[in-house]
């Protein structure tokens, strides 16, 4: 699991300094036919906080204001423009999005395997 989150971090830098979306997370844990457990465990991770906490910061951004928080966070993010920021703000929240359909998916696959 550690070498998902070295991926997932990875991904995130790259989409912040390339601004290339270069990480699939759902397709990502099909491959490496992650449990339901791992999924869990990366949402309740860091890295999740992490994704969760710079995603509103964006979104603070994005909305701007005169707020002394709103100035730091255009002296943090200001090297993006808002429409890049929002790209980088949904690609990341995609993380955990994906991560919630992957687990409501192997809920499914579970179920249907017990009614047989």
């Amino acid at each position: 699991m550690e070498e998902t989150f070295y991926d997932v971090e990875k991904a995130i830098d790259f989409a912040f300094k390339e601004r290339k979306f270069i990480m699939n997370f759902y397709s990502y844990l099909k491959v490496k036919n992650a449990r339901k457990i791992d999924a869990q465990n990366f949402k309740e991770s860091a890295t999740a906080k992490n994704i969760k906490t710079t995603a509103e910061e964006l979104d603070l951004y994005i909305q701007g204001g005169q707020s002394d928080t709103a100035k730091q966070l255009r002296e943090a993010y200001g090297h993006l423009s808002k429409p890049e920021a929002r790209k980088i703000m949904n690609y990341i929240l995609g993380f955990i999005s994906d991560c919630d359909q992957y687990i409501k998916d192997k809920n499914a696959k579970k179920r249907k395997t017990r009614s047989k």
